[in-house]
Formats: structure tokens, C-alpha cells, sequence
């Protein structure tokens, strides 16, 4: 059954069969021919279906003794009957897709309905020709044989296996065994005699740090004992900053951090500034206490400060500025600290209503999409969208809003928003021209083909194509009475596209016109003949 032949185990009659509607014959013709040039057999109704066949005998000999049914999808063919009749009974065959039997080409974005939507479907649209000649021949393969192996080994993903360890330039990898330092080689769960030997760097040598892959030669360089400089950008270097290594992470310690505060605490006057550094102990450890480190007062003779302990951060006052005005004030002078600047109260701004519409003119009846989402908010949030469209007011809490309007003639559209202060502004109005009703189009009819044979009493199914807009279809049919002469025989009134007629005459003919729900007819169908067939 992987194989992808016949269930049934007898030898298929053709490789494929098209299933398609008449809409999308020029598809279905163009998937058949690539099919056949690269080596398959096809039944296509375009080119099998010759006078003299009964094509609905073709039809079940196509769904019942075809390898499998290629389903050319869009939205004519999913409301199409004999298209649903005709996938339905290939799934039924192969419920479970183990054969392959279905295979679903779609040719327009459509929806799949139902159980069609969990069989994986291959996808022509949105594609150039040769994209989709070379798209449609490879997916097939895989349908036949039920895998789509390639045939070149794929790509070892090194960028996912080799990571860049913080803090150093070395690649490394997690699943690598680790190598001794200085010894070039693995410790593995295997014997020593089967470890990998591997070039060890000696400016490497018992270095602390991540492993390299083994098997990973790195290039010689000199040793280093310090970390790469941190890459400062402009503007980071606008204060005066060191830089603190602490196991594999960087910590930057700001000067301007809480400056303000600090010559508050110490008693350093308005033009005095700070700077600050931190003192390493030999560990290179940092204080990890939460306070902020005590200040060193000047040294008697007013020099430089006494050194701090190891391992605590110092802040020493700036030297005065030439122009300045002096030391600081006295220990146990007050410090007045200047009252904040009052703040003023936002204006009172009211919203701004800006009204769009998807359309501005088209036939009767015209339904047109109001958009108030482009409205912006003033000193309150919007509260209600209200659209006038002529004498009909809408409100509501959303920013859009739809109309139909059915009467010929110029239409006005406006929209007023209101906010939670009560403040109200009204948009530009807007126009939409509509225009007297357009006739429906013609519907498309897709059986019986023209020219039919049937025998004498057989019903048939007449099928065609939604037209949208329509309510209602009516179906006449015409007997032939002379060479050039029809007789009307009976009209049908249908609500879907289907109906069903018993054939009696010698030749007859039928034809479908779309209604919309006030009665206007649209455009009558071409007539299509049905003849009965000799004996």
C-alpha cells in the first residue's frame, strides 16, 4: 500500500484522473499536460469525453478505475456537485490517505471544507509557470511513491551546534567531551586508547573557561591576561567610568549615579561636583552590600584623602572651579534645597473625528464600510462613535460601522465622536454615489454538455453556477418542433443550482436566468441541447 497502487490490487486503467469545473478548464488542462509529459496516464473530460461517449459512464469509470483523482480546487469547483460527489468518492476509497488516492491541487486561496481540509493539498497559485510546473511534478512523485526524500544529504546546521561562550571569543560546544588541561586529550567513557587526541593551545593551557569542540584547531595567538576592553559607545563615555571584572561578567560602575544626593548628604556646595571610582581588592571582589559606600573626608593637612579599605568605593569631592566661590559651607550649616517647580494642568483638548469609506460609488444596492478608527483621543478617551449615514444615525463603542444603501442617487456619510468629558466633533462628510442596479450575469452551466445523448425517459441532473446577488433561478426548457422552430415545454423555479428534468423529445434544449429577491431578472445562460440517443 506505500507504494501507492490500486487498493483494489487490479492494474489502474489510467495514472490520474482531473476532476475539475468548467471554470477552471484551463487549469485543469494544464495540470493534465504536465502530468502526461512526465509520463503519466490521464483522463480529462477536455480531451476523453469525445461525441459518442456517455460521459456519465466516463465519470465512473474515471472515479472508480483511475490510480487516483487529482482535485483541481477553487471556490467554483467547491460548489460544484458533481466536484463534491466526485472527491468524496475518492476519499470514501482510501478513508485514511494511506494509497493516496485524492490529491487536491489548488489552484485559488479557498477555504477546503469539512474532511477535504485534512488532506494535504498542493498549491499552484500565487506561483510563476515554472515555479508550478517544477512544484506540481516534485509533489506528484511523492504522491506515487509517499515519500519526497532528497536526494543530496542536508546541510550540517553548524550555526545551532556551535555557540560563542559570554565573556570569551572561543566557539564551544556543550556536547563536546572536555579536555585536560595541558594534556590534549578527551575524557570519554571509552579506554584511554580510543580517546581523541586534540591540539591544545598553551597560552590556553589550565585556563578557566568553557571547553572547545574536540576536534577544533584554533589559530596561535599570544597570551593575554586580561578581558577585551568593553566596547563603550559615545554615549557612555559622558561620565568618567571604570571597568570591574567579576568572574565571567562585566559590571559598569556609573560616576553619575545618585551624585545629586550624595553632595546633599556630605555638605558640598551648589557648584561642587563628584567623582567616583572603585578600589579592587587583589580577589578583584566587589562590595555586595546595598549601602552606598561612606565618604573620606579630607586628610588634616586638606591633601589627599586617606587611601579606603580594600574593596570599598571612595568619593572624594571634585577641586574647586577657578571661578568658583570657595569651600563648601561649615560643618553644621543648613543647606536650602530650592522648592519644585509647579506643574500646569493639561489643556482641555476635545477629540478629532476622521471618517474614511471603503467605497464611493457602485450600482444599487451598495453596501459601503464606515471607518472612524484614524479619530484620535483629547484630554478623555472616546467614548461612542456615532455614523449618520443620510437620515440613519448608528451609535455604538466600535470605530466602524456598515450600510446598504438600495435608492439610485447621492448619499452623505458623517461621523461624530464623543469623549468621556462630554466634548464633541463631528468629521467631514463624505459622498457615495449610487447608481441604478446592475443586471445580474448570466450563471455558467456545467451539466449536462452539450449535445448529450440520453435514451428516451432518463431524468438528468441540470447543474451550473451560483451568481451572486441572485435569489432565485428559473430553468426553461424547449423541445424541438421543426428545423428552426422551439416549443417552451416547462419552467422550473429553483432556489440552489440544480434541478432535474426527464428528457422525452427527440432534441431539447435548457437554460438558467438568475432573479434577485425583488423579482429583476438578470442574464439568460446560453441554451445547451440534450438528444436522445438512436434505439
Amino acid at each position: 500500500m506505500g507504494d501507492g497502487r490500486d487498493v483494489s490490487g487490479s492494474e489502474p486503467e489510467w495514472n490520474f484522473f482531473v476532476s475539475y469545473t468548467q471554470a477552471d478548464r484551463g487549469w485543469a488542462e494544464w495540470i493534465a499536460w504536465q502530468l502526461e509529459d512526465a509520463g503519466y496516464s490521464v483522463l480529462i473530460q477536455a480531451w476523453d469525453f469525445v461525441p459518442g461517449s456517455y460521459w456519465m459512464a466516463m465519470m465512473e469509470r474515471g472515479i472508480r478505475d483511475a490510480q487516483r483523482i487529482v482535485a483541481v480546487l477553487s471556490g467554483a469547483y467547491l460548489r460544484s456537485v458533481y466536484g463534491e460527489r466526485e472527491w468524496q468518492a475518492a476519499l470514501r476509497a482510501d478513508s485514511q490517505g494511506f494509497a493516496r488516492r485524492l490529491v487536491p491541487v489548488r489552484v485559488a486561496d479557498c477555504v477546503r471544507p469539512g474532511l477535504l481540509g485534512g488532506v494535504v493539498s498542493i498549491d499552484l497559485f500565487g506561483r510563476s509557470e515554472a515555479d508550478a510546473a517544477h512544484h506540481l511534478r516534485a509533489q506528484i512523485i511523492g504522491a506515487v511513491h509517499g515519500r519526497v526524500k532528497p536526494k543530496a544529504a542536508p546541510h550540517f546546521p553548524l550555526t545551532s551546534a556551535v555557540m560563542v561562550g559570554a565573556g570569551s571569543d572561543e566557539p564551544t560546544d556543550a556536547a563536546a567531551s572536555r579536555v585536560a588541561p595541558g594534556t590534549g586529550h578527551t575524557h570519554g567513557s571509552g579506554d584511554a586508547g580510543d580517546s581523541a587526541h586534540v591540539d591544545v593551545d598553551p597560552a590556553d593551557a589550565g585556563r578557566p573557561g568553557p571547553p572547545s569542540p574536540a576536534g577544533l584547531v584554533r589559530p596561535a595567538r599570544p597570551p593575554r591576561n586580561e578581558p577585551p576592553a568593553f566596547p563603550l559607545t559615545a554615549d557612555r563615555l559622558t561620565t568618567p567610568a571604570r571597568m570591574v571584572r567579576l568572574g565571567a561578567a562585566v559590571v559598569l560602575t556609573a560616576a553619575a549615579v545618585g551624585a545629586a544626593a550624595v553632595a546633599a548628604a556630605v555638605g558640598f556646595g551648589d557648584d561642587s561636583k563628584l567623582r567616583a571610582s572603585v578600589t579592587l581588592d587583589p580577589s578583584g571582589s566587589v562590595p555586595t552590600s546595598g549601602a552606598a559606600p561612606a565618604p573620606t573626608a579630607p586628610g588634616p593637612s586638606g591633601g589627599t584623602p586617606a587611601a579606603p579599605a580594600p574593596g570599598t568605593g571612595t568619593l572624594e569631592p571634585a577641586p574647586p572651579a577657578p571661578t568658583g566661590t570657595g569651600p563648601g559651607p561649615a560643618p553644621g550649616a543648613t543647606t536650602t534645597v530650592p522648592a519644585p517647580t509647579p506643574t500646569t494642568a493639561p489643556p482641555d483638548r476635545p477629540p478629532t473625528a476622521t471618517l474614511t469609506v471603503d467605497v464611493t460609488a457602485g450600482p444599487a444596492p451598495l453596501e459601503v464600510r464606515a471607518d472612524g478608527g484614524q479619530s484620535a483621543a483629547g484630554s478623555g478617551p472616546i467614548r461612542e462613535y456615532t455614523f449618520s449615514f443620510d437620515d440613519v444615525v448608528k451609535k455604538g463603542t466600535k470605530a466602524t460601522s456598515t450600510h446598504r444603501f438600495t435608492e439610485p442617487g447621492k448619499h452623505t456619510i458623517t461621523l461624530t465622536v464623543t469623549d468621556e468629558t462630554g466634548r464633541q466633533r463631528t468629521s467631514r462628510p463624505e459622498s457615495v454615489h449610487v447608481g441604478p442596479t446592475a443586471q445580474l450575469p448570466a450563471p455558467t452551466l456545467i451539466m449536462p454538455l452539450d449535445n448529450t445523448p440520453v435514451f428516451s425517459g432518463t431524468s438528468l441532473d441540470l447543474m451550473w453556477n451560483a451568481v451572486p446577488g441572485a435569489a432565485d433561478y428559473t430553468v426553461e426548457i424547449e423541445r424541438q418542433t421543426g428545423e428552426s422552430s422551439w416549443e417552451h415545454t416547462e419552467t422550473l423555479r429553483k432556489q440552489g443550482t440544480t434541478a432535474v428534468h426527464t428528457f422525452t423529445s427527440s432534441l431539447e434544449r435548457w437554460r438558467v436566468t438568475a432573479h434577485r429577491a425583488d423579482g429583476t431578472a438578470g442574464l439568460a445562460s446560453e441554451w445547451r441541447r440534450v438528444q436522445l440517443a438512436p434505439g
